[in-house]
């Protein structure tokens, strides 16, 4: 059986500790269009399911509830 690479798009929740509404915002936006390294703990935006009120809640992370919202087209399918 072989492993193939298969591009999606995914929607995500982060979570950002922040000051007010805006600087999350802002957080977030600089974010927006870049490819963070994604880590289940310890990466640029860690995936975390840690309580909010947990200490060892990351600055910025995402949730690891995710939603596959569509297969890119016209991308080829490679082996990987």
């Amino acid at each position: 059986m072989n492993i193939y690479r298969v591009d999606m798009r995914v929607c995500a929740t982060a979570y950002i500790k922040a000051n007010s509404p805006e600087q999350a915002r802002r957080i977030a936006c600089g974010l927006k269009g870049k490819s963070p390294d994604i880590a289940d703990s310890e990466g640029e935006v860690a995936v975390s399911g840690l309580s909010f009120d947990n200490p060892n809640l990351p600055a910025v992370s995402l949730s690891p509830a995710m939603t596959i919202i569509a297969i890119v087209r016209n991308t080829d399918i490679e082996a990987a």
